[in-house]
């Protein structure tokens, strides 16, 4: 029998690989509507995926560590040198 944190997980993944599929195929989309619907969907499926990853911060289920300033920093610098590599 599947307990909470299982059944959480499953739609977490599931959510995760959603969006993946919803990304693929707006980049492949040529149709205005097919977009529009295709990024709303994305959307959507953006915020259940957040709701279902904060209840299972809050009840201990995805132990999350917050980033040291340093290390903060160091994702800033290096997002900027990428940044300007590709302008």
């Amino acid at each position: 029998m599947l307990q909470e944190k299982d059944i959480l997980q499953d739609m977490l993944v599931l959510d995760k690989d959603i969006m993946k599929y919803y990304t693929n195929y707006i980049i492949e989309s040529s149709c205005t509507k097919e977009r529009n619907l295709l990024e709303k969907n994305f959307k959507d499926t953006s915020k259940e995926q957040y709701g279902i990853y904060s209840v299972m911060v809050e009840k201990g289920f995805y132990p999350v560590k917050n980033a040291e300033p340093a290390d903060v920093k160091t994702a800033k610098q290096t997002m900027s040198k990428i940044q300007k590599q590709l302008q």
